[in-house]
């Protein structure tokens, strides 16, 4: 998304992640960026980048052939990801990373197979301890996908599990920034369908 600022949440998130992204250890545990479709969790991974330096990758795109080398995508192991992930955080120079399209990822597998075995994937996660950098995993929560899975791995009350979602506020922000009428904004249920209306209304972006 295309913002001049934060939203309200936005601000606010990046206020509580702050500790965590700059703080000097020599080793780190992952973080988790949640939330659902178009609030606006990769735009603030691009913020945070952009104010703080470190590297940002899609997970889905960036290394999909890799992941092929283990099984077709809805087979591959939570475990293998997980692996990944770790790997990448390793190879950076500096931090903080953002990992994204996780989502796609697991999505995949539970279809395939069947939701609770996400669980793995997370509990993975949670006992990681040893990453060079701060190191984020987006993840766009949906019917897959959900925060039950989440609570089932301990991630979701963990300090390390930051949750965006959008206000009222939040819609005006976007609003002014992309020129929509503040009405039309308020009705919207994601950022995306914000910036979408001023398209379906012969807007440019």
């Amino acid at each position: 998304m295309r913002y001049d600022r934060p939203t309200e949440s936005q601000q606010l998130l990046l206020d509580k992640m702050r500790l965590y992204l700059t703080k000097d250890a020599v080793a780190y545990q992952p973080a988790l960026l949640v939330g659902s479709m178009g609030v606006g969790k990769t735009w603030l991974a691009q913020y945070v980048i952009k104010h703080f330096g470190g590297s940002y990758f899609n997970i889905a795109t960036d290394c999909f052939a890799e992941l092929l080398k283990y099984s077709n995508l809805p087979k591959v192991a939570p475990e293998d990801v997980a692996e990944l992930v770790q790997r990448h955080s390793r190879q950076q120079p500096t931090g903080p990373v953002f990992v994204d399209g996780l989502d796609a990822i697991l999505t995949a597998i539970a279809v395939s197979q069947r939701p609770s075995i996400l669980v793995n994937f997370f509990s993975a996660m949670r006992r990681t301890r040893d990453l060079p950098h701060p190191t984020v995993m987006i993840i766009q929560l949906n019917r897959h996908l959900t925060e039950n899975i989440l609570r089932q791995s301990n991630w979701w009350d963990s300090n390390e599990c930051y949750v965006l979602k959008l206000t009222p506020q939040d819609r005006l922000i976007i609003a002014e920034n992309w020129q929509v009428v503040p009405a039309v904004a308020k009705q919207a249920g994601t950022a995306l369908e914000i910036v979408l209306s001023k398209m379906m209304r012969g807007g440019s972006l």
